[in-house]
């Protein structure tokens, strides 16, 4: 049976999708502002970068800690701090 949430769907916590995945749609959405073009966020979600190490954004956001440096690095990207 589908249960029906009214016209307002629950948030994802609220369904229990793993932090896991709160982070990538999280960080996705981060992205996709800061770089103010979709095509633009998905293409640097996915490449590899140095300031992570070689990983790409998407495999950082896999833990709490990669997550907030994803976020750090978005920041300065947002405000032209780089390096």
């Amino acid at each position: 049976m589908i249960e029906e949430h009214g016209p307002n769907p629950p948030e994802p916590a609220q369904i229990g999708l793993p932090d896991k995945w709160l982070r990538v749609l999280s960080i996705t959405a981060r992205a996709g502002e800061v770089f103010a073009n979709r095509d633009k966020a998905l293409e640097w979600l996915q490449t590899p970068s140095p300031a992570l190490r070689g990983a790409t954004p998407l495999r950082a956001v896999e833990t709490e800690s990669g997550c907030q440096e994803v976020e750090d690095i978005l920041g300065r990207i947002e405000y032209g701090v780089l390096g």
